[in-house]
């Protein structure tokens, strides 16, 4: 038994079972049967017949654990052997819809809602090979309110408090002049959102901040809040005056006032009405602080002083802007800013009586960004829904929102592979990868074909040493965003005459597409 012209040690026999080859690699090799006669192959051989040597079911590696803030971009990619391959990647265990038929999976903009166990299944002809399951970790975006930029306390209280709030923190500490502060006679609650500073001091006075650690471990800082400590006095002086606000419908307004005295000072809190025009006086308001309506204070007692008068006055929610813009071939962002924090959801679809598709509601914001994906589509039709913490809704008009829309384009990249092929029955091949995408949102229609390629300005061989260009690589076309492999270009090392480790030159042409267009290909490859 000769295979490629070369006898095959241990095939030769009278009779038995059908001979099975074992050789290795993807490949055709022609085989021919032979008398024999004391060993000595006298030459009587059958015609020569071919076979395609068995493909083998494909092995996929492992992807890697992730873990990614909200809004960022990333994912996972995996490595296949094989020919012929598809890929299928899953979300805890169900097929991505839209996920791309390649070895890597990038997502966009991730949320909170993307978080999740993934894998990906790979198959040809021969099989399928599902990789081990890799989890996606979203960090939710760490905020902390901001602290007021003054606080007012006098010498010898028994305490002042420094507060805000704050949302996906592993950990928290509050600094005094860039120093870290701990919990004690002085200080409680250094790891929470509220810090305390008992026994007021003069040596108290300063810039406070806090410092928070999200799940992926990025710091956030607070802006600094002044405390200010201020020496008690026997007069009645009003150090901090309150100030007009606007808030919105229904959400609390509360106005303050500082006064440093040594004694305790009766506080009366007063509201003006227009007609007739007087001060009334607000029952029961009578702090250092009131909350809600619009006010005016007045203090009274042995000695007296009136505040200055406030405003309190209403702002209703609405989106100031809504600007939707391109972002791929099937989506588009939508950046809003609106008049008060909301949390919106986007309403998308192809008509505007029925946007049947919603986005996740974005976090209580004045601002924030939403993506709007639709397959076979090249834009969308949305608007928004906003509605504020205290339940106050509005709304944007229906308009739409275009994807990109680049024409189709052939992207070639060429590449060689670590290890000799079998050419010619041996390990003299020079084995080169191509990879071919469409990086247009249209489909290339036509065939693809490579017209030329040289490498060190010698072509590639067939295993019976013709020339294998021009060869049609049997593509008919390419869809948007879609990518090929083609593993199956061989060069003659013996032909090349490099030594391992040589750096060589590749160059040639691909035609494709319906009128015909032409895709230069250079690159240089480093024998194994």
């Amino acid at each position: 038994m000769k295979r490629d012209g070369v006898v095959i040690s241990g095939a030769s026999q009278l009779a038995g079972p059908p001979f099975v080859d074992a050789s290795p690699g993807i490949v055709q090799h022609c085989y021919t049967v032979c008398a024999v006669l004391s060993d000595v192959i006298d030459g009587d051989c059958s015609s020569a017949s071919c076979a395609l040597a068995p493909d083998v079911a494909p092995t996929v590696t492992n992807p890697s654990n992730r873990t990614y803030a909200v809004g960022a971009s990333g994912g996972f990619g995996v490595s296949a052997t094989g020919v012929g391959l598809t890929y299928v990647w899953r979300k805890n265990g169900v097929p991505i819809s839209g996920a791309p038929n390649t070895r890597t999976l990038t997502l966009s903009n991730i949320q909170v809602g993307d978080a999740g166990s993934y894998d990906v299944q790979v198959c040809n002809a021969c099989g399928c090979d599902t990789s081990a399951v890799a989890t996606l970790t979203v960090c939710p975006t760490l905020t902390i309110a901001s602290l007021p930029s003054l606080i007012r306390a006098v010498e010898g209280a028994a305490s002042a408090q420094i507060s805000t709030s704050v949302s996906n923190a592993v950990s928290m500490k509050w600094y005094r002049s860039g120093v870290p502060l701990s919990d004690g006679a002085k200080f409680s609650g250094t790891t929470t959102s509220t810090l305390t500073i008992s026994n007021v001091a003069a040596g108290d006075a300063g810039f406070y901040e806090l410092r928070a650690i999200s799940l992926c471990g990025a710091v956030k800082r607070s802006n600094s809040s002044e405390l200010r400590v201020s020496p008690c006095t026997t007069s009645l002086t009003i150090a901090t005056q309150p100030t007009s606000q606007s808030v919105p419908i229904g959400a609390p307004a509360t106005f303050s006032i500082f006064v440093p005295s040594c004694t305790t000072p009766v506080y009366q809190w007063q509201k003006y009405s227009a007609s007739p025009p007087k001060w009334n006086v607000i029952t029961g308001a009578t702090g250092t602080s009131y909350t809600i309506p619009s006010v005016a204070a007045g203090a009274t007692g042995t000695k007296s002083v009136i505040s200055n008068a406030v405003s309190l006055n209403v702002v209703v929610p609405k989106f100031l802007t809504v600007t939707p813009k391109p972002v791929s071939c099937t989506s588009a962002s939508v950046f809003w800013t609106a008049s008060l924090p909301m949390t919106v959801v986007a309403n998308y679809g192809t008509v505007c009586t029925a946007l049947n598709n919603a986005t996740v509601a974005s976090p209580l914001a004045t601002s924030g960004t939403a993506i709007l994906t639709l397959a076979n589509q090249s834009s969308v039709l949305f608007n928004l829904v906003g509605q504020t913490a205290q339940s106050q809704s509005a709304a944007s008009i229906c308009k739409p929102a275009y994807f990109t829309n680049t024409p189709a384009s052939l992207r070639v990249q060429v590449s060689g592979l670590p290890s000799y092929g079998d050419l010619y029955g041996t390990d003299d091949g020079i084995p080169v990868r191509i990879r071919l995408d469409n990086t247009g949102c249209t489909p290339i229609l036509g065939p693809i074909a490579l017209a030329t390629l040289t490498m060190a300005n010698k072509p590639p061989r067939r295993p019976d040493h013709s020339i294998d260009v021009p060869q049609d690589l049997t593509v008919t076309g390419l869809g948007a965003g879609q990518s090929l492999v083609i593993d199956d270009i061989m060069f003659s090392r013996t032909e090349i005459g490099a030594l391992p480790g040589a750096s060589v030159a590749v160059s040639g042409t691909i035609q494709y597409g319906t009128p015909s267009r032409t895709v230069r290909v250079s690159a240089r490859i480093r024998l194994p």
